[in-house]
């Protein structure tokens, strides 16, 4: 498991073999974004998503005071991966706010899920989120492009999703459910200058 600091007090951390202990917080997150029953199938099929071949998921914590001895190693350790031990203590002392569901083949990246929890949203959870996934297919996969599907009523997404260097690749009537259109969106991870430029920001 990596983990790394980003603004805001916030931490973003990866797995391809996620969840376990946070898994009630990640489907409250996704019910609430999504505005699906938290019922069992729901959960048992987002369980199922992620451990499908190739699926990240990067998740946004909370570290609540005070930091024990452990999560301060953990907060400060640049250069290994944190034991199992630390991350245990990590766990039990960080609220999961916000999290990103991903899938990379060889060349594409297709982000499949993007939620932050709704009273901790507009703090730039989900900029953090992407930026991570970004650098992730870019640098350990060597993706050469990331597509997503955004309602196309979600202004706040998509002004992020534009200034992350993603543009519009298609229109999907009915995506999400009757009436509820979807635009296909691509970013051109190689050559877009607007993808690097994102990345860079503070």
């Amino acid at each position: 498991m990596l983990l790394q600091l980003v603004q805001c007090a916030y931490h973003i951390a990866q797995s391809a073999v996620p969840f376990c202990s946070w898994s009630t917080e990640l489907r409250n997150i996704m019910s609430n974004t999504f505005c699906v029953p938290m019922c069992t199938c729901v959960g048992a099929l987002f369980e199922q998503e992620l451990q499908k071949r190739n699926t990240y998921l990067l998740y946004a914590c909370l570290p609540e005071p005070p930091p024990s001895p452990q999560h301060q190693l953990l907060h400060n350790n640049s250069i290994g991966l944190p034991t199992h031990a630390e991350v245990q203590s990590a766990q039990q002392l960080q609220k999961v706010v916000g999290y990103l569901v991903m899938q990379v083949n060889s060349i594409t990246a297709h982000i499949n899920k993007v939620a932050v929890a709704p009273n901790h949203r507009r703090k730039g959870i989900g900029k953090a989120l992407l930026k991570a996934a970004l650098r992730l297919s870019m640098t350990d996969r060597r993706a050469l492009c990331a597509t997503l599907h955004v309602d196309t009523y979600n202004a706040a997404a998509l002004a992020l999703y534009s200034k992350a260097g993603f543009q519009q690749d298609g229109h999907i009537c009915d995506y999400y459910g009757p009436g509820k259109d979807a635009y296909k969106l691509l970013a051109d991870l190689q050559e877009s200058t607007m993808v690097a430029a994102f990345l860079a920001q503070q």
